[in-house]
């Protein structure tokens, strides 16, 4: 009995959309004392935002923002 070969379920095009979405982000690490987490967390969500990412974005224009 033959294995039959799995077909592709991603096609060239969205591969190339992923990786063309992918790279032009900026994926900085940042690393933070996992014993701030939850306050961190608490603190954003009490400010109305939705994710850590959103929150830092909105850290980072602010800050630009003032040295104009």
């Amino acid at each position: 009995m033959q294995t039959a070969q799995k077909e592709k379920k991603t096609s060239e095009a969205h591969i190339r959309a992923t990786n063309r979405y992918a790279n032009s982000k900026w994926r900085p690490n940042v690393f933070i004392e996992s014993n701030k987490r939850e306050d961190i967390e608490k603190h954003f969500i009490n400010k109305g935002f939705k994710s850590f990412n959103e929150y830092v974005i909105d850290l980072i224009n602010q800050d630009m923002s003032n040295e104009k």
